[in-house]
């Protein structure tokens, strides 16, 4: 018998089996990254529309406040770069600023994790700089490769002027 636990993943089992047949069915399609970019809406799932609107949402309930945001724990960075483009957007001639703090390395797992996801969601930390600063970003991130359990409190200690909207 299933725990509650378990039946709470299990809630979207056959939406993400859809989705994810529609993901593969978009591969054999190849369509071009071109096509793709200029025309995202129609390529992604309404899932990935509706998180980089409810990150929207969030910003404009902060965006007149002073401060930064932060993201702990970019991985491949979506909305990272996204908190990026609001900002060029809507506070182009503030001082606003995107920290992340990753250490690029991975998922650790502690004692009563998985081992299997050791190492998962793994990102690549030049591949990410290079594409903030193809898209003209640079200015607007800061990208910090730190372990945040063991480095953020020094970090935010040598800067004690520094202040958050958003985490």
């Amino acid at each position: 018998m299933l725990s509650n636990a378990d039946n709470e993943w299990m809630k979207f089992e056959s939406e993400d089996k859809e989705y994810f047949r529609y993901i593969a069915s978009l591969e054999e399609m190849d369509p071009p990254l071109k096509e793709v970019i200029f025309n995202f809406p129609i390529f992604v799932g309404q899932v990935n529309i509706a998180r980089m609107l409810f990150f929207y949402e969030l910003y404009k309930k902060v965006m007149d406040l002073s401060g930064n945001i932060a993201e702990v724990g970019t991985y491949k960075s979506p909305s990272f770069v996204f908190w990026a483009k609001v900002i060029k957007l809507f506070e182009n001639n503030d001082p606003t600023r995107v920290y992340g703090f990753d250490w690029f390395q991975g998922m650790k797992t502690g004692e009563n994790d998985n081992t299997d996801n050791e190492g998962r969601y793994r990102a690549d930390y030049e591949t990410l700089c290079s594409l903030i600063k193809l898209q003209g970003l640079e200015n607007i991130t800061l990208l910090k490769r730190m372990d945040v359990t063991t480095e953020l409190e020094a970090f935010l200690e040598e800067r004690p002027w520094l202040r958050f909207k958003l985490i």
